[in-house]
This record gives structure tokens, sequence and C-alpha cells, in this order.
């Protein structure tokens, strides 16, 4: 009996530390809370990058247009003058 009470004694001893390291090592809310911040204000911070390059993008194709434009009416003054 001595031996099944050891054995015992050393699973309970096995659990306690155990639930202390998850309890030490687990998340917690604020950490999640915090993590989440930071994600939010990193991606926030790629999606005004984006944003900036697609504008800078939009506008650069804009004036490929208008200049595109001004070339084919010389063009077609020339051809029908």
């Amino acid at each position: 009996m001595g031996k099944r009470t050891g054995k015992k004694r050393d699973n309970i001893e096995s659990l306690i530390d155990t639930v202390g390291f998850i309890k030490d090592n687990m998340v917690t809310r604020e950490d999640l809370k915090e993590d989440l911040k930071e994600f939010e204000e990193s991606l926030a911070g790629k999606i005004a990058k984006v944003e900036s390059a697609l504008g800078t993008f939009e506008k650069h194709e804009v004036e490929k247009r208008l200049q595109l434009e001004v070339r084919v009416t010389k063009l077609e003054r020339k051809v029908l003058s």
C-alpha cells in the first residue's frame, strides 16, 4: 500500500507542477488585447501605405491616359487636315 500512496503523491505533485507551469505561462486576456492592438496598428499602417501607393498609381495612370488622348488628337488632326 505504501508504493501506491507514493505514486499518488508523485502524481499529485506532478499535476500541481503542471498546473503551476500552465498558470505561469498562460496568455492573459490583457496580453491578447495588447497583441490585437499592436496588430491593428500595424495593419492600419500597411493599409495607409497601400492606399497611398494606389492613389499615386491612379494619378500616374490618369496622366498617361491624358497624354495619349493629346497624342491621338494631334494625330487625328494631322490625318484629317
